[in-house]
């Protein structure tokens, strides 16, 4: 009866320790998209070109990289990718960034920052 408890036991162990390995692996497979900070505020890419014509020539500010890829940025005017961009506000909730000749739509990012 002991050997059937404790093998019993066992098996319950090794399936706990299973679903946790692999939501730890899951989790860490997270992807973090392209992210920028602005007056301490998120903004991620949506991947969407922005659809605005008719623009002005002037960028309201630039962001530049300051963390590694897949990373949070915490200082303003800062970014998780490669090169030295420029901005232009669209609204509170959306900015649209000038990356390789085209204008990327970034949306404030909900999650915690």
């Amino acid at each position: 009866m002991n050997r059937v408890i404790l093998g019993l036991f066992i098996v319950a162990s090794c399936f706990l320790f299973l679903g946790n390995f692999q939501r730890e692996i899951k989790d860490t497979q997270e992807e973090v998209p392209r992210l920028i900070r602005l007056y301490d505020t998120l903004y991620y890419d949506t991947k969407e070109v922005s659809k605005i014509k008719g623009r002005c020539g002037v960028m309201d500010g630039s962001v530049k990289p300051s963390v590694l890829e897949g990373e949070i940025p915490y200082e303003n005017f800062t970014s998780n990718f490669e090169g030295k961009y420029g901005y232009q506000w669209v609204s509170d909730e959306e900015v649209d960034v000038y990356i390789d000749g085209v204008f990327w739509v970034f949306k404030k990012w909900d999650k915690k920052s």
